[in-house]
């Protein structure tokens, strides 16, 4: 038995010395091929998506700064305020509540006649044009995002809008 297989394996390495002697004869040299192309100056864009929130940079509570009576509420909910403009005024006589910068009036929590205390909120401002988006980024894709660099972004509330910013 022993000497079947010692004959077996004998034969196999053989066969397999014959096959791979005769056939490194008839195998073609490899020839590396090189491709050239005329390369052109361009701009790359890079796609990156993730997932955030849109939150307006200035929005603020407008609180009272005395306790006392309201004399007059000069603007409405949603109107349009510039900075600096008075929205409240105090039958004391005390400084008026100014707008702190431009925006729309969200809330307006008081009533001519009311009385307020110090650090009560009375109202809302948000700047709408101003508005900073916070998104997830593959950290894959962290290298590809410079400061200052323009972006467009597109969110699903707007499907057919792309807004633009940097």
């Amino acid at each position: 038995m022993k000497k079947l297989i010692m004959i077996g394996t004998v034969l196999v390495l053989a066969i397999g010395g014959c096959v791979w002697f005769f056939m490194k004869e008839n195998a073609e040299p490899v020839i590396a091929k090189s491709v050239t192309a005329t390369v052109e100056k361009g701009d790359l864009e890079v796609q990156i998506s993730g997932s955030g929130s849109v939150a307006a940079i200035n929005s603020e509570d407008i609180t009272s700064s005395v306790t006392g009576e309201v004399d007059e509420v000069l603007v409405e909910k949603n109107e349009l305020v510039e900075k600096g403009d008075e929205l409240i005024t105090f039958t004391d006589g005390s400084d008026p509540i100014t707008a702190p910068f431009d925006g729309t009036v969200t809330t307006m929590d008081v009533e001519e006649g009311d009385r307020v205390s110090s650090s009560e909120v009375l109202a809302h401002v948000t700047d709408y044009k101003k508005l900073k988006t916070t998104i997830s980024v593959d950290e894959l894709d962290v290298p590809s995002v410079k400061k200052g660099q323009t972006v467009e972004i597109k969110a699903s509330a707007f499907e057919d809008e792309t807004f633009t910013g940097k």
